[in-house]
């Protein structure tokens, strides 16, 4: 029995999500903030480390992006109740 389009597109999505290495830029665009702020808040243990690709180059894994925007979701969810 073959899976729905629509489950094959997600599944598809979720493992590249899981791979994919973004830019500063991205990263900035993501969470709102600046560079200068991710510098920061890397240096204070507070934001995920990027990988090292080369000279200049940073890149973050997606989905530990995507975590880190979760997980502030969360702590704001039980600071609620």
């Amino acid at each position: 029995m073959a899976l729905p389009m629509t489950q094959l597109v997600r599944r598809d999505t979720s493992e590249a999500c899981q791979s994919r290495l973004i830019p500063m830029s991205e990263v900035c665009n993501r969470i709102g903030y600046s560079r200068w702020w991710v510098r920061g808040a890397i240096l204070e243990g507070k934001f995920p480390k990027p990988l090292d690709t080369g000279y200049r180059s940073p890149r973050w894994l997606e989905s530990e992006i995507e975590t880190w925007i979760s997980q502030l979701v969360a702590k704001r969810d039980r600071a609620a109740v």
